[in-house]
């Protein structure tokens, strides 16, 4: 089993989504913190639906959700994780 937490992309794909994807991406490696998560990026509408989300982009930090419906930058990010 996995010590990892992991973290949600949740969006459709749309260049905002893909733009929250890298802002992830890039706070982690500024925190140096890349093997402490997964990153699962979920398009799919089906899973999108199960993950209870209405908005997105939306983040999830082991199914917590702390942004829906905007793109969280990244020094906001870093506090955060």
């Amino acid at each position: 089993m996995s010590d990892k937490k992991t973290i949600k992309v949740i969006g459709a794909g749309c260049k905002k989504c893909k733009l929250q994807l890298d802002y992830v991406k890039e706070a982690l490696a500024k925190l140096n913190k890349e093997d402490e998560y997964e990153i699962k990026y979920i398009t799919n509408v089906d899973e999108i639906v199960e993950e209870d989300v209405f908005l997105t982009p939306a983040v999830k930090i082991d199914n917590e959700t702390i942004n829906e419906g905007k793109v969280i930058g990244i020094n906001k990010l870093v506090k955060i994780l």
